[in-house]
């Protein structure tokens, strides 16, 4: 749930004296146990402010994890550095989030299992990475190499969502406009035509007729469209092989394909550079890319390239034999194998492939907005010959 409700407490501590402060909780119920568990005995509480979980959090988040890796690599201890940060931090959801892990760090857990009870806060791939790095003893690099695939990710989003924002508001505008020309407009053409008893052009007549039967049936056009919609997602999400053919068919479309491709083969080869980085073993990064990647069939994929090498085979003879993974794979994982460089052709790979990312956006972006342009020229234009060829008409007749 993205509405984050913060409560302000009165309460004694175990040893009674009173302390004052702020929880994040769902309820008020919820508030108590938890206030409970702390070894403070509630006396008071009540609703502080509601806040939204948005965007501006997620960069926070990125800004948290750069200090706290920096504070770390300085020589300062795990829970100085939260506090510090905690005192620092100017957003109170954050505060409460903050403090609740300080004092189940202090009674002896670990951060990677405190970050796992916020899940909107702290994604699973942040807090399985964080667990990586407290198991390696080397959490500032780990993190560090995180907040790096954090802000790669977050440029891509945003560059995804820049190269298709003006298109799809160009497509809102051009819906509304066609459909107030379509049901209001031309209507009102129509009988006023009508009385000087002329006959109107085809091209005319036809988005009349069109027109009308709109207005008839735009309720159940809409119901019928909207009952489709929750078909659609209802079928996508029970029936498993359905999900499947489509994800595939996306992996096949022209561009759109490529960009799918190639941003879950950043991620791959970013998710195994970062653990080869952090010393773990080939078969236990494939095991973390799984856990993370949301693609399903790259997910089977990598759940097959883990099975393959268990059998002891290669994992270039796996990127040949799977299409899936584009020929630069094969060619850079075997010079990989033969020079024993598997973090160094894997950084390089998931260099590549954020360039050839960023490249298809590009490309995406010159072809898509002028080809909406056109197509509501198109349209448009229709509409205002279909609108101004009777007046000429008209005209005419008058003469």
């Amino acid at each position: 749930m993205r509405l984050q409700l913060i409560y302000r407490y009165d309460a004694l501590n175990y040893q009674g004296e009173w302390c004052t402060g702020k929880i994040l909780a769902s309820s008020n119920n919820e508030a108590f146990i938890n206030l409970t568990q702390q070894q403070k005995v509630p006396i008071k509480i009540r609703l502080y402010k509601i806040v939204l979980f948005q965007d501006a959090d997620k960069q926070y988040r990125i800004q948290l994890f750069e200090q706290l890796a920096l504070l770390l690599r300085s020589g300062l201890a795990l829970l100085p550095a939260l506090t510090l940060l905690k005192n620092e931090c100017r957003y109170s959801h954050w505060q409460c989030v903050l403090e609740d892990i300080i004092f189940n760090l202090m009674q002896g857990g670990s951060l990677s299992k405190q970050l796992n009870r916020y899940p909107l806060y702290f994604p699973t791939s942040l807090s399985r990475f964080v667990f990586i790095g407290e198991e390696s003893g080397k959490l500032d690099e780990v993190i560090t190499l995180q907040i790096i695939q954090l802000k790669k990710h977050r440029e891509i989003v945003k560059r995804i969502k820049k190269a298709f924002k003006y298109p799809i508001f160009l497509l809102t505008v051009l819906v509304f406009i066609t459909s107030i020309m379509l049901l209001y407009v031309l209507p009102e053409y129509q009988s006023l035509y009508s009385a000087f008893n002329t006959e109107l052009p085809l091209l005319t007549l036809a988005l009349i007729d069109f027109s009308q039967w709109l207005t008839d049936y735009i309720c159940m056009i809409v119901f019928i469209f909207i009952g489709l919609i929750f078909i659609y997602r209802l079928i996508r999400y029970s029936l498993s092989p359905f999900y499947f053919a489509e994800q595939a068919l996306f992996l096949h479309l022209p561009y759109l394909g490529k960009l799918l491709k190639y941003q879950q083969l950043h991620l791959i080869f970013q998710i195994i550079s970062i653990t080869q980085q952090a010393g773990l073993p080939l078969l236990q990064s494939l095991k973390i890319g799984t856990e993370q990647l949301t693609h399903p069939i790259y997910k089977r994929i990598l759940s097959q390239m883990s099975d393959h090498i268990m059998q002891g085979k290669s994992l270039s003879l796996f990127m040949k034999n799977e299409p899936l993974f584009t020929p630069i794979c094969y060619q850079f994982i075997i010079c990989a194998e033969s020079s024993g460089q598997l973090l160094y052709f894997c950084q390089q790979l998931s260099d590549w492939f954020y360039h050839q990312l960023n490249e298809q956006l590009k490309t995406i972006s010159a072809w898509l907005e002028p080809m909406l342009m056109t197509v509501i020229a198109l349209i448009i234009g229709t509409l205002i010959i279909a609108m101004y060829l009777p007046i000429l008409q008209l005209g005419d007749t008058i003469q």
